[in-house]
């Protein structure tokens, strides 16, 4: 009983801690996106070069934490090397000396 309560904690601590680093990159994201749009509003000016440097920034921080959605997938020959690879390592048989 023990491992598998141990087992749960360790995958809701994995959980908090993915959902923790994609909230604390979202908040810098928005926070660099926010101070050219903060500084126009109530300094009435704005610097062009750091408003250039925290937009990208803050649009490189969103581009980056959505790029895991993308599915990769395997096509045509590289498909093939890699199924007969893991047949190949199936079929393998198991070294005595490790038993």
């Amino acid at each position: 009983m023990k491992s598998s309560s141990f087992i749960i904690v360790r995958a809701i601590l994995a959980v908090v801690l993915m959902v923790g680093f994609y909230l604390l990159a979202l908040g810098i994201a928005l926070g660099l996106l926010w101070i050219p749009y903060a500084e126009l509003v109530y300094a009435h000016r704005i610097t062009p070069k750091l408003a250039i440097i925290r937009l990208l920034g803050g649009v490189a921080i969103l581009w980056a934490t959505t790029k895991w959605r993308r599915r990769l997938t395997f096509t045509g020959a590289a498909y093939a090397r890699r199924y007969c690879m893991l047949d190949f390592c199936r079929r393998c048989p198991r070294d005595s000396a490790s038993s």
